[in-house]
């Protein structure tokens, strides 16, 4: 989700102008998509921390508890950590590389003139 924020809402580069809340609109579809049957689509580790702590103490009182939440509270910490590396290391690879600058030949005389 913060790359393709990043590269269609941020960069200077994209060319998707006023689109990119479709964009970032899809991707968030696609997170909840894909992670609502792992971890309840918690895509904002720190709104899953806060449920996890008070479910873990309050248990006793609620009728609905799912028991695990702060053993399984690692997977919303992780995946994003593991998504954001991900996504680094994609834009890395597949980024335009920049031409090498050229470098001052050492045997060169130069000349510095004052006045």
């Amino acid at each position: 989700l913060c790359m393709v924020v990043w590269e269609t809402a941020i960069s200077k580069k994209s060319q998707a102008g006023v689109n990119a809340c479709l964009a970032i609109g899809f991707a968030v579809f696609l997170a909840h998509l894909v992670l609502l049957p792992i971890d309840g689509c918690s895509i904002n580790p720190t709104r899953s921390f806060g449920p996890a702590i008070v479910a873990h103490f309050l248990r006793r009182d609620c009728d609905n508890f799912a028991d695990g939440g702060l053993r399984d509270l690692w997977v919303t910490w992780a995946g994003p950590l593991l998504g954001a590396a991900a996504g680094a290391g994609l834009k890395h690879i597949f980024s335009p590389k920049a031409a090498p600058e050229a470098k001052p030949d050492p045997s060169a005389k130069y000349v510095v003139e004052f006045e």
